[in-house]
């Protein structure tokens, strides 16, 4: 029996709005050690964007190299049977910094892949047990630049120029599998060798989610054929959106998805990690497990007697809230903030993010003949933005004493 689980984009580092996530990732962390020793785990794939940016912090770094040292540890102290990792690089990842403990790793048996190597047989890796047996064959793709696969030719278009890239990457996915078919039969023995391809890019017909970078150009060009990945690979662990989910209707082609939600819009979307496991005869199990939520986001919308209602519930809550508050009400709120905040005081609810609608789609210029922006005085535009908000004449003169105070303290 083999068992591979795959995971990706960890974003390690990442913040939600200003707001640091480091306790999530590191329980995040603690509970896949935790499910590789329960579910004996033998191999764990995790395809790209390991960091959220190219100049991780030191501390995202070293919560990284304690997780590998933990597997490890626990690999060695026979609490795991996890004997082997492999890590491609995303496109959020810089390839210099994960491949500079390269060589210590390969002695812990973790296999570091962060760019194209000089000969394609490099990414084809074979995953042993202690006795030295190969267990499976990995066919280590990590994030491709247009870069790594060709030259750009003078002249060509935009669209010519993504469809080369893309074909590319097909024709890097159809090397592989020849490769790693190759090496697999050369492999003596009675038990089923999966092939296992990686990749981290965005297929045709992906569901994005939140916080996915366009990784070559904005359009369908961008897109990955799922047709293109070869069917002798037995599974392939992709990564780069941020959603579990399958490809082109391919059981075995999957995304694993963001553990963590990367923003707020994921925030009620089961987050997994998807368990792999081959019989000796080849049978093949998926099993999708969901990974608990370490930090609850909340997001309430309406208008202020709505918000009033829905913070005051949340209020109550004991768990800490992180929380995101749309107001589309129509009367302009110049306190709104505030009035927000000193509802939440005194409890574990934390505002991080807040949107008014109220002020959009005003014109501050009616319809004058011949009237710009440019032919008003300043302090009159702001005046038609008290019209548009309509703001009391009570509280005008207020306004307008501040707007005054701050223009001549900016020394126009």
């Amino acid at each position: 029996m083999m068992k591979i689980l795959h995971t990706s984009d960890w974003h390690l580092d990442a913040r939600l709005y200003n707001q640091r996530r480091s306790a999530e990732h590191e329980a995040f962390l603690e509970w896949l050690r935790q499910t590789i020793r329960e579910q004996q785990v033998q191999l764990l794939v995790v395809a790209g964007d390991i960091f959220d940016n190219r100049t991780p912090t030191l501390e995202s770094q070293e919560r990284y190299v304690a997780f590998l040292m933990g597997l490890y540890e626990d690999s060695i102290r026979g609490k795991s049977v996890c004997r082997n990792v492999v890590l491609i690089g995303g496109n959020h990842d810089s390839a210099s910094f994960l491949e500079i403990p390269k060589p210590i790793l390969q002695h812990l048996r973790i296999h570091v892949v962060a760019r194209k190597p000089a000969r394609w047989d490099d990414l084809v890796l074979e995953m042993k047990d202690d006795a030295g047996k190969t267990e499976a064959v990995v066919a280590a793709l990590p994030f491709l630049s247009d870069v790594d696969l060709r030259r750009s030719v003078e002249g060509e278009t935009l669209e010519e120029k993504n469809r080369h890239l893309m074909e590319g990457i097909r024709d890097a996915y159809k090397t592989l599998a020849e490769i790693a078919t190759t090496k697999r039969s050369a492999i003596s023995t009675e038990a089923f060798v999966p092939l296992i391809a990686t990749g981290h890019l965005f297929t045709q017909g992906g569901d994005a989610g939140d916080g996915v970078r366009e990784i070559y150009t904005a359009g369908n060009l961008e897109k990955f054929p799922a047709a293109w990945i070869p069917e002798r690979f037995d599974y392939t662990a992709l990564g780069h959106l941020h959603l579990p989910q399958t490809v082109g209707g391919r059981e075995n082609v999957r995304y694993s998805g963001s553990p963590i939600p990367v923003g707020f819009q994921e925030a009620k979307t089961a987050k997994q990690v998807v368990l792999v496991t081959w019989e000796g005869d080849g049978k093949r199990s998926i099993e999708l497990r969901d990974v608990p939520r370490f930090q609850r986001l909340e997001t309430v919308s309406g208008d202020w007697p709505e918000l009033e209602a829905s913070l005051k519930t949340l209020k109550k809550m004991d768990e800490p809230v992180w929380l995101q508050v749309r107001y589309t009400g129509k009367a302009f709120r110049p306190m709104l903030q505030r009035d927000v905040e000193e509802l939440l005081e005194d409890s574990s609810v934390v505002l991080l993010h807040l949107q008014s609608t109220a002020a959009s789609d005003r014109g501050l210029v009616p319809n004058f003949s011949g009237e710009t922006l440019e032919s008003l005085e300043p302090l009159e535009v702001f005046r038609r933005v008290l019209d548009a908000c309509k703001i009391p004449d009570e509280e005008r003169d207020e306004y307008i004493q501040t707007y005054r105070e701050v223009w001549e303290s900016c020394g126009f």
